[in-house]
């Protein structure tokens, strides 16, 4: 398994008004091999004015901008390392 001692930092659940941005972040205190975001199972890709994923070291971050209602659900981020892998889920809720 990931070092689980060595996340510092879980993203935590948000509620956001319409329009606004959701950050999620993570901090590590090593670099993991790989990063996976996913929404209600699915895998997300970075879209441009959308969604912006960054991994710097062991500082990791989602922002969800222009939140809607197709945007609320169940998020995770996923870290894989040389000892296996370790999952954090939040959600997001958005108001109207």
């Amino acid at each position: 398994m990931f070092n689980v001692n060595a996340i510092r930092l879980l993203p935590r659940s948000l509620t956001v008004d319409k329009n606004g941005t959701a950050s999620f972040m993570a901090d590590l205190s090593e670099t993991p091999k790989e990063v996976s975001w996913m929404k209600d199972g699915r895998q997300l890709s970075e879209a441009p004015m959308k969604l912006r994923m960054q991994a710097k070291k062991g500082k990791l971050s989602l922002d969800v901008m222009e939140c809607g209602p197709t945007d609320a659900g169940q998020y995770a981020v996923i870290v894989a390392g040389e000892k296996g892998e370790a999952k954090a889920a939040f959600s997001l809720n958005v108001n109207n």
